[in-house]
């Protein structure tokens, strides 16, 4: 019906409530719900609602709250049914070839003394950075960071290993002893100093084996039998 008036004079909408709520405020219902209001006051203590409720509610309700260990289980179980624990590593093998070596850098004397470098085919840049920027990468605290101080090159077409400055700085490298401004050419056991760094050269290919001439005996080999 809507807004009516009660007996004493009071206003009150009788589609929410069955009496009037000022003149039965400690009896009163709400719409057609069967169970009565309880009054909830501060500090009360001991008292139990339960015979109030329906017994449908409470069967929905947890008998006890979540803990940090609960939590800590259930995460458990999830990260283990699709997480194995290990991590994987992902790269493309088209985009990440690794040439063959072709000689080492050992070095003797300096910050990474007892370290051996490979040189790959191809050219191999020396300098000192936090990623693996340079092929040789040096802890010499006189090599700056901005750019490769030297590089060292492998051609397998003619055979022969290079030497070359960097074209960065004024830290000028020796081989054997001497200067070294542009390229020259080094052999086996040559000496290159670098700041407080020393290193000798060990080659692997030379007159004794390339990969290429070996690759050549096995295409040969192949076709042969």
């Amino acid at each position: 019906m809507g807004i009516v008036q009660c007996p004493n004079g009071h206003f009150y909408n009788n589609d929410v409530f069955d009496q009037c709520p000022n003149c039965n405020a400690d009896s009163m219902t709400f719409g057609n719900s069967d169970a009565p209001t309880v009054p909830v006051s501060y500090g009360a203590s001991g008292m139990d609602f339960s015979s109030d409720v329906s017994s449908d509610f409470l069967s929905d309700v947890p008998s006890s709250l979540p803990t940090d260990a609960m939590f800590s289980e259930m995460a458990a179980e999830k990260k283990g049914a699709d997480d194995s624990g290990q991590t994987i590593a992902f790269y493309n093998k088209e985009e990440y070839k690794i040439g063959p070596v072709a000689g080492w850098l050992v070095c003797i004397s300096g910050p990474d003394k007892g370290k051996d470098y490979r040189i790959l085919a191809g050219r191999n840049l020396i300098g000192r950075s936090s990623t693996n920027k340079y092929q040789v990468n040096l802890s010499d605290m006189n090599i700056s960071r901005t750019e490769a101080v030297a590089s060292i090159a492998y051609d397998d077409r003619h055979n022969e290993f290079i030497f070359g400055a960097g074209s960065y700085g004024n830290l000028l490298p020796f081989v054997d002893g001497e200067p070294c401004m542009n390229q020259l050419p080094i052999s086996a056991y040559s000496r290159i100093e670098i700041g407080e760094t020393t290193m000798l050269f060990v080659p692997f290919c030379g007159a004794q084996f390339t990969w290429k001439s070996d690759s050549e005996k096995d295409k040969n080999g192949s076709q042969s039998g």
